[in-house]
């Protein structure tokens, strides 16, 4: 610790320099090298080097007090984040990016101006038991490990076991980091338009020594060029949390509920689940281990998070830490072109094939090339366990056999069933298991035991059936087992 006077800054209510009793300067640098499979529809892999966060982010800082008597004490923080892979400074190049604020603090809370937490940080950072590691709950909603803002006067108090608290913003984010959580390029403080890029928070906790719960609201405003589509004021993005841990024994378990409701998604709701544990084995080694489920409403997008950690500490500064995740990200869709029977597809769809459903109907907000204003536009629906989103776009562009769903099927009642119920509803048939819907769509209709036989590493086999494949339309497995078997060589 340094001991000497140090400027924090003008405190504005004041109109004063804080010049600080106390300065402490504090950092840590996390590391490590990461390595990423099945990345995107050709399964790529990389090795690369996080140049945010491997279990908490790297950063330096100041922090300063000064009592002033009764009780009464100034304060500052002023905190840069930094990539150890590059040398850059994060938060979208800001010196002091973390927190920058200056604050008046005593036995009625505190009170701070400048940039800063977000309660929905303060809420979350017991519960959420991997915080800001690299496989957590930010892998699946950036907002969390960025939780703050610019131009923002902030209040936290604790009274018995109770913490109340909240942030207000009037312009929450003036930096233009690229479409980044890191600089949303949402400066506000626009005299024409009060409720541009403005931000607020609030939080109720109630703590003891073995348990806390808390309750969270936490909105933001958009503005014109803002990202995240928040082009607007009128536009907003929410998040209501409620959370908590507890102390059982030694072990440390957090959970939570994050519903997000954001009016700049076509699929505005979702919720986020967390549940986690904390276990210390030894005083120098410790297990942490945490699942998220994301799910959106009226949509089939979902993904799950597994995540677990290993830390041995060499010393109360220095630790080494190991982690592993896996991901299942439905996120992604494929975009199916129709000219304006899009829900009447899905609904075929989801009637005719298992793991099958109609979503969300989204209705055009104004008249187009192909439609007018209420016209269906957007229709989400899953087939055989894919998402996908069918667009209403007119006639200008055709279906052909460059794209085809490939259904596996297990004997040839399925095989018949889905095939004759393509077909005998204005499709048509084509060659060697392929067929046509009505709507240009095509479709494999492939028994596994024919899949299995034309990539079997005996070739003779695999000839045989690729040749009796080739005399048929719709798939006859007894006459592809025949060909496996040799019969009539």
């Amino acid at each position: 610790m340094f001991r000497h006077a140090a400027m924090a800054g003008a405190l504005a209510l004041a109109s004063s320099a804080i010049c600080a009793q106390s300065v402490m300067l504090y950092g840590v640098v996390d590391t490590g090298v990461e390595f990423v499979n099945r990345i995107g529809s050709a399964h790529d892999n990389v090795v690369r080097m996080p140049n945010l966060s491997g279990t908490v982010p790297s950063r330096w800082g100041l922090r300063g007090t000064e009592d002033l008597g009764g009780g009464l004490k100034s304060q500052f923080v002023l905190e840069s984040g930094f990539a150890p892979n590059s040398g850059v400074s994060n938060q979208g190049g800001r010196l002091f990016g973390r927190q920058a604020w200056v604050g008046l603090s005593g036995q009625w809370g505190q009170l701070s101006l400048g940039r800063q937490y977000t309660m929905l940080f303060w809420s979350t950072l017991d519960s959420d038991i991997l915080g800001p590691n690299t496989f957590s709950s930010g892998s699946l909603d950036s907002y969390i490990p960025n939780a703050r803002t610019d131009n923002a006067v902030g209040y936290k108090g604790t009274f018995g076991g109770f913490t109340v608290g909240g942030t207000y913003s009037v312009g929450r984010d003036s930096v233009n980091a690229g479409p980044s959580p890191s600089g949303t390029n949402c400066a506000g403080e626009n005299p024409a338009d009060s409720r541009q890029c403005r931000e607020w928070s609030a939080m109720l906790r109630y703590e003891t020594a073995r348990w806390s719960a808390n309750v969270t609201y936490d909105s933001l405003r958009g503005g014109p060029g803002a990202f995240a589509g928040l082009t607007s004021s009128a536009l907003h993005d929410d998040r209501l949390t409620v959370n908590g841990y507890a102390m059982i024994g030694k072990a440390k378990v957090g959970a939570g509920w994050i519903r997000r409701d954001n009016r700049a998604s076509i699929t505005p709701r979702s919720d986020l689940y967390f549940g986690g544990l904390s276990y210390p084995v030894t005083p120098a080694f410790s297990v942490d281990a945490e699942a998220f489920h994301l799910r959106f409403h009226d949509s089939s997008n979902k993904a799950w998070l597994f995540a677990a950690r290993a830390n041995y500490a060499f010393s109360k500064r220095t630790m080494v830490y190991g982690t592993v995740g896996y991901i299942d990200n439905r996120k992604n869709t494929i975009c199916l072109w129709y000219n304006r029977d899009a829900l009447d597809a899905a609904n075929f769809y989801a009637k005719t094939f298992p793991d099958s459903a109609v979503g969300a109907v989204h209705r055009s907000p104004g008249d187009y090339p192909d439609g007018k204003e209420g016209d269906v536009l957007t229709v989400e629906f899953t087939v055989a366990g894919i998402p996908c989103v069918g667009l209403n776009g007119g006639p200008h562009f055709q279906h052909n056999e460059s794209f085809s769903f490939q259904i596996a099927t297990d004997d040839q009642a399925e095989t018949d069933r889905l095939w004759n119920a393509i077909v005998g509803n204005g499709g048509q048939e084509s060659a060697c298991g392929w067929c046509k819907d009505k709507w240009g769509l095509s479709w494999q209709i492939s028994p596994r035991v024919l899949v299995e036989a034309v990539t079997s590493p005996d070739k003779a086999l695999a000839k045989r059936a690729f040749n009796a494949m080739m005399t048929m339309k719709k798939i006859d497995i007894a006459k592809i087992e025949a060909a496996i078997r040799g019969d009539g060589k």
